[in-house]
């Protein structure tokens, strides 16, 4: 007789359905990357090409850290051996690579640390996007992304590119958590994972302009000022140390570098190149939906956060546009802005066919 009495919550049972959306979400995400493991062991099943060019230098910086700890050379640590050619690379990506020369086939070992990060990058994205739409529409979305022609190319190749879309994605997922620096953890977090990105690859600064404005903003603030300054002090503290020694040698390299193959961007068109290359480059159903999604956004929450999703779209857009040397792989770590616009403004129905088109191409 006391089930008759029993009230029934609205609030109750709506937290009950948000819980198990988010746990089918997750549970279809793990299911992903499951697929992508046994993708990826196939691929090393078959594939019989050495690696190329870059990809080779960075196996082999990793070979010459491997033995510099061997031979206890602590200072090769700080200062790599240079290559012909090449500038300085940060050591994290490096580091995460020394494990693979006690397996048989290095390239292929280093195919599963990529893996790693994949991981890292699915459920960073798939927290991101589900900040703005908390339905299963955020997995769609990050699926789709994840399964974006260039991306796809990035998991099976020898470089430090796909870790650097995990540690762009992950830092600007928590500088959007720190509130533009007002709540202590999250900024803090942010701190340590923009040295994390930058200890990855020198480039990974261009992805967080939005967050240097809105630091700037936060620091002539009496309440936000401790927390910029400690995201600021710990980013600096973790990443300044390698670069002032590698500087010198470092810089010349990533002048020379930044102009190779190099369009001016006043000249042909040039900086619309990624838009017109991101048909090819993220699918043409991801393209579209993204790019009306930026001109027409929606967010399901957390409205107040869309414009620093709207910043960090254009802003690293515009860096790379100008940069001369034009690589869709530069524009890549930012893609996980596009995954909230590509979702915010579409129904369901659309977000399945958006997963299952990305899929195929996949």
């Amino acid at each position: 007789m006391a089930g008759a009495f029993q009230v029934h919550d609205p609030r109750l049972a709506g937290e009950r359905h948000r819980r198990a959306v988010l746990l089918w979400s997750l549970a279809a995400l793990a299911a992903f990357l499951v697929w992508q493991a046994l993708r990826l062991s196939s691929f090393n099943g078959v594939e019989t090409r050495p690696p190329a060019w870059d990809q080779s230098i960075h196996l082999e910086i990793a070979d010459d850290y491997s033995e510099a700890i061997r031979k206890g050379r602590s200072s090769d640590l700080l200062h790599p051996v240079p290559k012909p050619g090449m500038p300085a690379f940060p050591p994290l990506y490096h580091f995460a690579l020394l494990g693979v020369y006690s397996s048989q086939d290095p390239a292929a070992g280093a195919l599963w640390i990529n893996y790693l990060y994949f991981i890292v990058l699915a459920f960073c994205l798939f927290g991101l996007v589900y900040d703005f739409r908390p339905d299963f529409g955020a997995v769609l979305a990050t699926v789709s992304v994840l399964c974006a022609p260039a991306v796809q190319e990035l998991f099976f190749t020898q470089l430090a590119d796909l870790p650097l879309i995990a540690c762009a994605t992950a830092a600007y997922w928590a500088f959007l958590r720190s509130d533009e620096f007002e709540e202590r953890g999250p900024s803090l977090a942010f701190g340590f994972l923009f040295a994390v990105g930058m200890l990855h690859k020198w480039s990974f600064f261009s992805y967080m302009i939005p967050a240097y404005y809105v630091g700037a903003r936060a620091l002539l603030d009496e309440e936000r000022r401790g927390n910029a300054l400690g995201a600021l002090g710990t980013a600096v503290l973790l990443f300044a140390p390698w670069y002032i020694a590698n500087w010198p040698l470092m810089l010349p390299r990533l002048i020379q570098a930044s102009s190779d193959f190099a369009v001016p961007v006043w000249k042909g068109g040039a900086f619309f190149v990624y838009f017109i290359q991101g048909v090819e480059y993220l699918g043409p159903l991801l393209w579209v939906m993204g790019s009306i999604g930026l001109i027409v956004p929606y967010f399901r929450r957390n409205e107040h956060r869309g414009w620093l999703i709207a910043f960090w779209v254009i802003s690293y857009y515009i860096f790379w546009a100008i940069v001369p040397n034009r690589q869709f792989r530069f524009l890549i770590p930012g893609l996980a802005g596009l995954a909230v616009y590509a979702c915010g403004s579409w129904p369901r129905p659309m977000l399945w066919l958006l997963a299952a088109s990305q899929l195929f191409i996949a």
